[in-house]
């Protein structure tokens, strides 16, 4: 039986009606004007607006609301080594709770989010690819250096994972998936050579994933169960030329872990 999505919060509706019902009566995104979080609920954002702090970027502009997103903001302007360090760094490592078959289900209910996909459009395309524990910087570095090779012009990216949450009250889990709003960067960076290429992967590096900001627990009982997927969000810049090639050629890892 076909399952409908809300776009915002992710709840599975059995018909477009309900969806349509959900949405109106439920579900209305507010979005803060200064940082662009969006809420559910009226009173979310009133808290949110009443609480922020509006820090401004001295480099770029870039207005942010709290401590939390100027820290994240201010690792994007983090100078990046001619070498990147880190890239064999896990993401993802075991959690114990890849054999539960509460987990297992969740990842199954899901399948369709979750498994290794293509879409693209006129001016996007986004690369979803399932992975299990395991999966390291340098396997997302691979995936990346692939997209990169198979552009023709300059192209501006962006990232997230699908998560899965497990309340340790309830004993419930709950898979999370990858939305706009759950992107690792606010903006999404331009890459036109290599060494854009390199300063991405050395950003994300930065953000430190392994107690990573958004993983937005709804309270202090969800601990984190598995990432079961990444996608790779690409917007196409078709008057820009895409610069250096790479001087090497690019080796498909075989190894990196692609399935839970």
């Amino acid at each position: 039986m076909a399952r409908f999505i809300c776009s915002n919060c992710g709840k599975s509706c059995a018909s477009k009606l309900e969806l349509f019902n959900h949405k109106k009566q439920r579900c209305k995104t507010k979005t803060c004007p200064d940082c662009r979080t969006s809420f559910t609920r009226v009173r979310e954002l009133t808290t949110h607006l009443k609480n922020r702090e509006k820090l401004t970027c001295n480099h770029c502009g870039e207005t942010a609301c709290n401590s939390q997103q100027w820290l994240r903001h201010l690792n994007t302007h983090k100078p990046v080594p001619e070498t990147i360090p880190n890239l064999n760094q896990i993401i993802y490592g075991r959690t114990g709770f890849e054999i539960c078959s509460g987990y297992k289900q969740t990842i199954k209910n899901h399948i369709n989010l979750i498994k290794t996909d293509y879409r693209k459009s006129k001016y996007k395309e986004i690369t979803n690819t399932k992975i299990s524990y395991g999966f390291t910087y340098d396997h997302l570095y691979e995936i990346l250096k692939r997209i990169y090779r198979n552009q023709e012009n300059a192209f501006k990216v962006n990232t997230g994972f699908g998560f899965v949450l497990f309340n340790t009250v309830d004993n419930i889990f709950k898979y999370y998936y990858v939305s706009n709003n759950q992107l690792l960067f606010q903006n999404a960076i331009s890459i036109s050579c290599e060494k854009d290429l390199q300063k991405f992967i050395a950003k994300i590096i930065n953000l430190d994933l392994a107690t990573n900001y958004y993983l937005k627990k709804p309270s202090s009982g969800w601990v984190l169960a598995g990432l079961p997927n990444v996608e790779i969000h690409i917007t196409y810049l078709p008057h820009s030329p895409i610069g250096a090639l790479w001087n090497y050629p690019i080796i498909y890892r075989n190894d990196a872990p692609s399935s839970v």
